[in-house]
């Protein structure tokens, strides 16, 4: 089955949700939104591909079990829904029902969420890493929850 007509260019699935970008650059989400993970200020499922945003600038999405980020054209960093362990890198362990950006930079390049966490690679190609780290996932030598990103060797 094909879902509308548009080309997809990144896609992600989380534990309940789905997120895409199409060609033109549209941020879409669908499917559990519990947390916030649809970013589209509500709680409300969605069965359908739905808009998040009406700015056409999204070039990369990913999706954690109940957290999404999403990096801009601008290579400037957003993230949005559970953040119970500080999941979303904003320095506090609020949920959000829409995108907010993870502090000023402008020069990440790759993104991937795990289950409760995060990581990332900027332009220089260092690691930065945030969310739960119960198990030692975020790979710092340590067992201690992180709620901003921080740099690892």
């Amino acid at each position: 089955m094909q879902i509308g007509s548009a080309t997809w260019v990144s896609i992600a699935a989380g534990q309940t949700h789905s997120l895409g970008i199409r060609a033109d650059g549209a941020l879409y989400s669908w499917g559990g939104n519990d947390q916030g993970q649809l970013g589209n200020d509500t709680l409300s499922d969605r069965l359908n591909p739905s808009l998040i945003s009406g700015q056409n600038t999204w070039a990369m999405v990913t999706a954690g079990a109940k957290h999404s980020l999403a990096l801009r054209n601008d290579g400037s960093l957003w993230a949005w829904g559970a953040n119970l362990d500080g999941q979303l890198g904003l320095g506090n362990n609020l949920n959000q029902l829409a995108p907010v950006q993870i502090g000023d930079a402008k020069n990440w390049k790759l993104i991937s969420a795990g289950y409760y966490h995060t990581l990332a690679t900027r332009t220089d190609g260092s690691l930065w890493v945030w969310g739960r780290n119960t198990e030692g996932q975020l790979g710092d030598g340590k067992r201690i929850n992180l709620n901003s990103p921080s740099n690892i060797q």
